[in-house]
């Protein structure tokens, strides 16, 4: 079990390094194409090109004349004086830094009076960029909506998942592990190619929906064991003889694990690695034991 589990970690960062820096193979997309993708990395295009370009998550530099449109998701784009987008830029939470009077239109996707333009050291700046504590706060809201949506439909399905953490630990993290190099794999052949981009979105989406049920039956047991940590420590008398229900669980288990995204440094891997991992291995864990294995578990919170 260990040194499947060990196998497949390493497979899986593997898996995320390269796919979280697609462009090194096309580190300058000049020529004709239908479209440019650059994600969570930098890149600079220096030769013409033909077709829109789209940034998630990353940095482009233009210096030269693309015959398309830029759009920029969370993004910062650099041009140059020689830069020149006929097709326009478009952008949410995004920057734009130029060196000379921009001969491309900047509008904002979602607030095109929200923009900033300031002039600094010569380098004009254009800027929608929305707070990070109010896209954290929208970000944590909906996680809390249809993390208590899943629980309001298959109470009794995320009560089986929390406790399969607990007591099959290794079944989790290798279906975790699992799933997410699989996934990753496939999005990331899919992703080189414009045209089948959308197919790599619909494999994130199912990793994503994979850890959003997980993620409810793993703020449960995250829940649980804390308070029962802190009922027991404490020796705080409750009604229910100091068993914890799982609505509370679920609550104190969705704060603590937003509230661990929010931390610099570990962020990033918590959130993108070791987050999904878990939860996509709870939510696998719990589809096999409730409906192939037959395999239940007598839960240790109040589940009514």
């Amino acid at each position: 079990m260990t040194n499947r589990a060990a196998l497949f970690f390493i497979v899986s960062f593997f898996l995320i390094y390269i796919f979280a820096a697609p462009c090194s193979a096309a580190e300058n997309p000049g020529g004709n194409g239908g479209g440019h993708v650059v994600f969570i990395s930098s890149e600079k295009i220096s030769a013409p090109y033909s077709g829109d370009v789209y940034v998630f998550f990353g940095t482009v530099t233009v210096d030269c004349e693309i015959d398309g449109a830029l759009y920029l998701f969370f993004s910062k784009a650099v041009l140059t004086e020689n830069a020149k987008i006929d097709g326009g830029i478009n952008t949410l939470s995004s920057e734009v830094n130029y060196e000379a009077h921009p001969v491309s239109v900047i509008k904002s996707i979602f607030a095109p009076a929200g923009a900033l333009f300031a002039r600094d050291d010569g380098i004009s700046r254009y800027s929608d960029k929305i707070p990070v504590i109010i896209i954290n706060a929208f970000i944590g809201a909906v996680q809390f909506a249809l993390c208590f949506i899943i629980y309001a439909l298959r109470k009794w399905f995320v009560a089986q998942g929390g406790i399969a953490l607990i007591y099959e630990p290794f079944r989790v993290i290798n279906g975790g592990l699992s799933a997410y190099a699989a996934l990753i794999a496939l999005a990331f052949i899919f992703f080189l190619t414009v045209v089948l981009f959308p197919v790599s979105i619909l494999f994130v989406v199912i990793l994503y929906v994979l850890a959003l049920i997980g993620e409810t039956s793993l703020a449960v047991t995250i829940g649980f064991l804390t308070l029962d940590y802190i009922i027991k420590y404490a020796n705080i008398k409750t009604k229910s003889g100091g068993r914890v229900h799982i609505r509370t669980s679920l609550i104190a288990g969705l704060f603590i694990i937003e509230a661990a995204k929010l931390i610099p440094y570990i962020n990033i891997p918590f959130s993108f690695v070791f987050f999904p991992i878990l939860a996509a291995g709870t939510a696998i864990t719990a589809f096999t034991n409730v409906y192939y294995r037959k395999v239940f578990y007598e839960p240790p919170y109040i589940v009514s």
